[in-house]
């Protein structure tokens, strides 16, 4: 059930950001108006799941440093969706998602020298080889593709993103997914909502829906991904939920019609086999 969980948050969250791409180009839609609305609406996503599930609540998650967690946890999830949206609306889905993987290089070291329990070198080498091969399938003539308004992102992606996976680990010692979730977005809603909620007016009915099931989807991502973290550590969680961003390239191949490219199908096939790998050794 293990690696099921963050197999099952790959496929959704590839489901979710699909949609999104959809919705960012759909007209008057910009990422400002996306992140306004998105987040009251997981707001709203997270108290029903909330009141489906009734987890418990740890009295420590708001002492003992864990609120300074949480904030900091927020802060960072602020700058990773504005960076993100800006650059899904300029960008290709199937660019903007590999990028996001390069993240994992990082986090796997930090996670490995901070944690104890994230030290295993099978799970470490094969997440690595995994992240080598998706960097592998942007290189293009000798130099990276990349656009200029996905540079920030990219940025961000590789120098604060992966202190937001200790946070998230840290924090779920005491808190669960689901509270956690809720906590964050309506921090982060907190933030961005009043900067940006008076241009919801411009969203059409049929943006609405579509920011309805794409943050549905999103939601149960990370509420899974929580679980997995738990679960599974940062990193192995991590290398199973590598598929997300090529399960993201294949479907914008089919849905949005992007260029097929070969060397991200030898990626996937390259993640695919790392985690077999790990799962039969153990």
């Amino acid at each position: 059930m293990g690696y099921l969980l963050p197999l099952f948050a790959a496929v959704l969250q590839a489901a979710s950001v699909t949609v999104d791409k959809t919705v960012l180009s759909l007209k008057h839609i910009s990422y400002k108006i996306y992140t306004g609305i998105s987040f009251p609406i997981l707001i709203v996503i997270d108290l029903i799941a909330l009141a489906v599930i009734q987890p418990p609540f740890n009295r420590d998650a708001l002492v003992n440093g864990n609120l300074l967690y949480l904030l900091l946890s927020a802060a960072i999830a602020i700058g990773s969706n504005l960076f993100y949206y800006r650059a899904l609306k300029e960008d290709s889905l199937g660019e903007i998602q590999t990028w996001a993987l390069l993240a994992a290089f990082p986090t796997i070291m930090l996670a490995g020298a901070v944690f104890p329990d994230e030290r295993r070198t099978s799970v470490i080498i094969a997440a690595l080889i995994a992240g080598m091969a998706v960097a592998w399938s942007h290189w293009k003539r000798h130099h990276f593709r990349i656009a200029k308004k996905t540079v920030p992102f990219l940025f961000w992606a590789l120098a604060i993103y992966p202190f937001g996976s200790l946070l998230n680990k840290q924090l779920l010692t005491v808190w669960h997914p689901v509270s956690l979730e809720l906590a964050r977005d309506a921090a982060v809603a907190a933030v961005l909502g009043p900067l940006f909620w008076r241009q919801s007016a411009k969203v059409s009915k049929k943006a609405l829906r579509l920011l309805v099931i794409t943050n549905v989807l999103s939601a149960a991502a990370f509420i899974l991904q929580g679980y997995s973290v738990r679960a599974n550590g940062v990193i192995l969680t991590g290398l199973i939920y590598s598929l997300q961003p090529l399960l993201a390239y294949f479907s914008s191949v089919v849905i949005l019609k992007d260029r097929l490219d070969w060397k991200k199908a030898v990626a996937l096939v390259v993640v695919v086999v790392s985690i077999l790998a790990v799962r039969i050794i153990g």
